[in-house]
């Protein structure tokens, strides 16, 4: 059973289905309850490899298959807003089952709120790639509506993860007043209910909005604060947490916001070491730390250093995620703009070039990131011009 809910759509789209198959999967994908049922299933399996985005790629390749020679009409679901719902009826779930203690008598707790904020993290990025910051505050404000509508809601501080999620997309947005507005409600909900660890991910939280605006030493306080809750509540051990490395992440952004580049670096490298022993090398999350220590190395004006940490994590993005993702292709434009800073311009051309005809495939032309790469192709192409590489 578990191998069949991971890999079913896998194997479809390795395959050649028949036409047999292909009215099979249709209508198990077109009814929301059961296609809803499979991917909670999914995501609650895989907890510690954070699965959505490759949840998300399949579910995208399926119905992309499926709408092959057809019009298309038996083949619609929204997978965004599939996970806002799993999110929110888990939380129902949790809530409903809960004692007269407060207690929720079930096997295990059905989600941590650290899975599901690193879930919603990566979700509201999906949103703003697909231009759709306006549907996915749509669908979290009804989820909030819901969940509010429980008279157990109050007393567990439910509604604050989807207070999170608001909070992260009207960031998404730019709209940082609003979104430190929202966070302080989650933050003031939690602490309310029950002043634990879920307080410690909205003050991260608080603290990259701080940062955003430009308040150094605003966020840095929070970042340190959360840590030290952090490394209180858990025993002495090798390898941090989930939550104590994205701490860490965001406190050496905190560090290059301010130009100490140096004391950055080593917190990135920290921070990338010991991810790729949690989760793996290839994860996206330490992929990202990867990038990070590249664009260090870059500010430190090591040229070369930054080139080769950032081919090297282009190259895993490329196994992992695919050569057309969205996260491989920006990371394609920082070695780029890597490549260009070490002097190789007619390399740094052909990066741009490939990044935007990409990402006008994948987020069409208009779209604000394929059209700062299409400017960055006109640039270079002047510079590769007058240069005569």
């Amino acid at each position: 059973m578990s191998y069949a809910t991971s890999y079913w759509g896998h194997h479809f789209l390795l395959g050649k289905p028949d036409a047999e198959l292909r009215v099979q999967a249709t209508s198990f994908l077109s009814i929301d309850d059961r296609r809803r049922r499979w991917l909670m299933r999914w995501l609650l399996m895989d907890r510690d490899g954070f699965p959505l985005a490759k949840i998300l790629r399949v579910l995208k390749e399926v119905r992309s298959r499926l709408q092959e020679n057809t019009s298309g009409d038996d083949v619609w679901y929204d997978e965004l807003q599939d996970v806002v719902e799993i999110l929110v009826q888990l939380d129902e779930m949790r809530l409903r089952n809960r004692d007269s203690n407060g207690n929720t008598p079930m096997p295990s707790e059905v989600m941590s709120t650290s899975h599901r904020i690193m879930i919603i993290r990566d979700l509201a990025r999906s949103y703003k790639l697909a231009g759709r910051l306006d549907d996915g505050i749509s669908h979290f404000q009804a989820g909030l509506a819901r969940i509010e509508g429980i008279p157990e809601a109050a007393a567990a501080a439910a509604g604050a993860w989807l207070l999170n999620g608001l909070g992260i997309l009207y960031d998404q947005q730019g709209r940082v007043d609003l979104a430190i507005e929202t966070q302080e409600r989650a933050l003031a909900l939690q602490q309310h209910a029950s002043p634990d660890l879920d307080a410690v991910l909205t003050t991260n939280e608080l603290g990259r909005l701080r940062r955003h605006r430009g308040e150094f030493g605003a966020a840095r306080a929070l970042h340190k604060r959360a840590l030290a809750a952090l490394r209180a509540a858990a025993p002495p051990h090798d390898v941090p947490d989930v939550q104590e490395l994205w701490t860490l992440s965001h406190l050496a952004k905190t560090h290059r916001a301010v130009g100490d580049t140096s004391a950055a670096l080593a917190l990135h490298a920290e921070v990338l070491a010991a991810r790729s022993r949690l989760l793996g090398a290839d994860h996206p999350h330490a992929l990202w730390d990867a990038s990070d220590v590249a664009k260090c190395h870059a500010a430190l004006g090591d040229a070369a250093a930054a080139c080769r940490v950032q081919a090297k994590a282009v190259r895993r993005r490329e196994a992992v995620l695919g050569p057309a993702h969205h996260d491989t292709l920006w990371a394609v434009n920082d070695l780029a703009l890597m490549c260009e800073a070490a002097g190789r311009l007619g390399e740094a051309l052909r990066l741009h070039t490939r990044a935007w005809e990409g990402q006008a495939r994948t987020l069409g032309a208009e779209h604000a990131t394929t059209r700062w790469s299409l400017d960055e192709v006109r640039r270079l192409r002047g510079e590769v011009e007058r240069c005569g590489d």
